[in-house]
């Protein structure tokens, strides 16, 4: 087989690395740089080729020493598998490399281990004693002086070698440990680059696979040598990667191969910089990915998990029900099944996030984008009782459709519902605010009906008590405009509260009233706008009440620089609507309007005085017209009787003169 000169020099240097001689100085610069301009599988050949025939060459060095050794066992002549224990009592024993028996004849005792002076049995004082120990293991020999300082010495230097001997086991057993735990599998970190190595045995061979510090394979294949143990393998295959098994750290092989299957979906940069988020005890975290962002937020439930795109919308995410599990675990789970993990992630705050899907949400809205909610699904612990936005809206249109279907409205479209008002700012909410809600609709229905409708069962929704305000594409206009009023409004009492809006610069409020021969309709019929109160009262009496276009009433137009800026009923068929005025907060805490209903129902009450008076006045003149012919039909008859009375007095006086 032809074999480049490299190649013969990198066999020599794992050989020789295995056997514990060093030819680095020599192997290195030869060497050096004959990789430069191979390709990645003619490196990877030569590689396979170089491993296999230096383990080859170990294998069969290997043999021939076992061979020499036990050659060497017998040639010394052990005289049985036993110990031989020598003493002061011994009288025959055989000698390593000395031929006959020997005897004791003198003992010495040095850092508490015996060693005795033996002699020639058959030839005695004529033959030079031999010093051995208590194993019988022959320390020196040829002592012709007995224990003299030659016999001191080389008790000294079998001492030495024997410690030595100790610390080399102690060496060799720490790196067997390794294996211990595992026979047949073992993993461990290499100290000096920081990599790791995994080795397991298989039917076809030793198989292993190195990784890079972010558990990415860098190399591996199977050593099909199967005569060596499994630390001899490890230790050849770290050799030719320039490694000892000596500076390697021994890790739990299942704990690599568990880094080693989540690097495949949780890269270990990303697992790196997002590892202050598991760790932390924040219920509520974010970050960032190279497709978007990701929230996660803990809840009595488990875990709630929604994905964002660039634009900051929703597009994917799911709920884990497992409030035990840690926040690392979760992260893994989202890693694997959203695939996520193929760019880089970091950390990113929640509540900028948060921010900036609120804004999304409506920037969208405002461009024409309607949807039936918000789809915000982020859960608000305090603001809405820990519910989202997206199930409240979802929840209002399903029981809007169920109270429209039950009172036989059938023709009502709606369109969209939105959370908003005090509770969708942190500034501007009390514990007891309620949760407002505008619906958008189409159809054939006022508006006041269907707020009446909507709250004549009411709603509630995780404690809070739900205020619908419905609004009517034809009347009030679209959901856009209605909610940038409103956010325009909020913003304006967030200032203000804030103390950031010049008192100067706030619109003083205003109202005037209107009178309408159809209330839900003002433009069908008389309309009469821009009155005072009493003028619009007067005007509301103009209108003939037998009228076919619908009930007349009197409303009012409050401008205080509110969402709520615009006509509103106040009075409808002679009765002040003061319910409906309460129902919304804004009018109900105005000091217009609720003068203005007070004035009214002074207003009202003077012209039912007034009636009342005509009224008696006209029945006093009428008694008075009945008293007078009364009387004179009484004085007339009263006349007559008397003028009678005369006659039948003159008739006797002249009956008497007779």
């Amino acid at each position: 087989m032809l074999m480049f000169p490299f190649e013969a020099e990198s066999i020599a240097y794992t050989v020789c690395q295995y056997f514990g001689l060093d030819t680095s100085d020599y192997s290195f610069p030869y060497i050096a740089g004959w990789s430069d301009n191979l390709k990645m599988w003619e490196l990877r050949t030569f590689m396979d080729a170089i491993r296999k025939t230096a383990g080859e060459f170990i294998k069969e060095l290997e043999e021939k020493m076992k061979e020499l050794e036990t050659d060497r066992s017998e040639r010394d002549g052990i005289q049985n598998e036993k110990e031989t224990k020598i003493d002061m009592d011994t009288k025959a024993v055989e000698l390593e490399q000395h031929e006959g028996l020997w005897h004791t004849v003198e003992e010495v005792e040095v850092e508490k281990e015996h060693f005795y002076l033996m002699e020639h049995n058959e030839y005695g004082a004529s033959v030079a004693p031999v010093l051995v120990n208590g194993d019988g293991k022959v320390v020196a020999q040829d002592l012709e002086n007995g224990l003299d300082q030659e016999a001191v010495k080389a008790i000294g230097e079998y001492l030495e070698e024997k410690e030595i001997a100790k610390k080399q086991e102690k060496v060799e057993t720490s790196n067997a440990s390794l294996f211990e735990e595992a026979e047949r599998e073992a993993a461990y970190q290499i100290e000096t680059t920081g990599q790791f190595f995994f080795i397991q045995e298989t039917e076809e061979g030793y198989d292993y696979t190195f990784y890079d510090q972010e558990f990415q394979e860098l190399d591996g294949g199977v050593y099909d040598t199967f005569d060596v143990t499994l630390q001899e393998a490890a230790k050849t295959l770290l050799l030719e990667e320039g490694a000892a098994l000596t500076a390697c750290r021994k890790i739990d092989s299942e704990m690599l191969q568990e880094q080693v299957e989540r690097a495949e979906y949780f890269p270990q940069k990303s697992y790196e910089a997002l590892k202050p988020l598991m760790e932390s005890e924040e219920n509520n975290v974010a970050f960032q990915s190279g497709y978007g962002y990701v929230m996660l937020q803990k809840i009595s439930e488990g875990y709630e998990c929604i994905i964002y795109d660039q634009a900051f919308r929703e597009i994917g995410g799911q709920f884990y029900e497992n409030i035990t599990a840690s926040k690392e675990d979760v992260f893994s789970q989202i890693f694997q099944e959203e695939g996520i993990g193929e760019l880089p992630c970091e950390p990113f705050s929640y509540e900028e996030l948060k921010k900036s899907v609120i804004e999304g949400e409506k920037k969208r809205l405002y461009e024409g984008e309607l949807t039936p909610t918000s789809q915000i699904g982020i859960r608000e612990e305090e603001l809405l009782h820990g519910e989202s936005r997206q199930n409240v809206e979802e929840s209002v249109l399903c029981y809007a459709q169920a109270e429209l279907e039950e009172a036989g409205y059938e023709e009502i479209t709606l369109l969209a519902a939105r959370v908003y008002g005090s509770r969708t700012r942190e500034t501007l909410y009390r514990e007891d605010s309620d949760l407002d809600v505008v619906l958008s609709y189409t159809g054939d229905i006022r508006e006041d009906a269907f707020f009446n409708l909507l709250q004549e069962n009411g709603m509630r929704i995780a404690g809070l008590k739900i205020v619908i305000n419905p609004i009517s594409l034809e009347k009030t206009g679209t959901l856009q405009e209605y909610i940038k009023r409103a956010e325009q409004y909020l913003d304006e009492k967030e200032a203000e509260k804030q103390g950031q809006i010049p008192q100067e610069t706030l619109q003083e409020p205003r109202i005037s009233f209107y009178a309408a021969e159809c209330m839900e309709f003002p433009s069908m019929g008389e309309y009469y706008e821009n009155l005072t109160l009493e003028e619009a009262v007067e005007k509301y009496k103009m209108i003939p009440a037998d009228r076919i276009h619908g009930i007349k009433g009197i409303g009012f137009c409050l401008k205080d620089g509110s969402i709520y800026n615009g006509e509103y009923e106040l009075m409808s068929g002679g009765k002040i609507s003061k319910d409906l005025i309460d129902l919304v907060p804004h009018y109900k805490e105005s000091p217009l309007v609720q003068k203005a209903m007070q004035d009214l129902e002074r207003i009202l009450a003077e012209k039912q005085r007034e009636n009342t008076a005509e009224q008696t006045k006209a029945e006093g003149t009428m008694g008075r017209k009945v008293s007078v012919l009364k009387a004179l039909k009484e004085r007339k008859e009263l006349l007559k009787k008397q003028e009678k009375k005369e006659e039948m007095s003159h008739t006797r006086k002249k009956e008497a003169e007779l």
